[in-house]
């Protein structure tokens, strides 16, 4: 989905959900899975997750650390069962067990 771009998310400070004040959660779940599963899977890393807007238009990158992978998947496991999207769940599960992330 993004792998050859990094995307831009925006920032609402009012909205507060599992990954935070992150107005796209569906988008922000995707990346971290796409952005986990590129680099278990390649040599060429990817580094930044993502950039992150705020209102006031100040532009943050954001990292995500190999000793993050488990946390970050465990909340993209909390949205996609909180959506009630039990398949995706499944996959997530499968990528924690397949890499031995527990």
């Amino acid at each position: 989905m993004y792998i050859n771009e990094t995307p831009y998310f925006e920032i609402d400070e009012r909205f507060e959900a599992p990954h935070g004040p992150i107005a796209d959660q569906k988008g922000f779940s995707e990346r971290i899975i796409e952005f986990i599963t590129w680099n278990l899977n390649n040599k060429n890393r990817l580094d930044i997750l993502c950039y992150l807007v705020h209102s006031d238009g100040t532009v943050m990158e954001a990292k995500l650390e190999d000793n993050s992978y488990l946390k970050s998947l465990d909340k993209c496991l909390e949205y996609y069962s909180g959506m009630e999207q039990y398949e995706e769940c499944n996959n997530i599960k499968k990528l924690i067990k397949k890499y031995g992330l527990q």
